[in-house]
């Protein structure tokens, strides 16, 4: 879904305790703004103008973030400056 795997090396690290079975696992190492600052960085390399996440719902623990991508700088500049300034 992001295009490739290095996702996973960036926000999981192998975790350093051995269970009892001698399972190595993997937890998770981030926080929601790393992950979408990292999302915000891949767009941005498909696109020229990609605005900052907005998170659904507001209140409460983020089930997903919006991002607004747009290929044509110069009719994007207006539509980014609005939703930057959303509340």
């Amino acid at each position: 879904m992001l295009g490739t795997t290095q996702w996973m090396e960036e926000f999981y690290a192998e975790d350093p305790q051995i269970t009892l079975f001698e399972d190595a696992s993997a937890y998770l190492r981030t926080h929601v703004d790393d992950l979408e600052q990292w999302v915000k960085r891949r767009l941005e390399e498909v696109f020229p103008a990609v605005s900052h996440p907005l998170r659904f719902p507001r209140g409460g623990a983020p089930r997903y973030s919006f991002f607004f991508a747009v290929s044509n700088l110069r009719i994007a500049q207006d539509i980014l400056r609005s939703a930057d300034n959303l509340p």
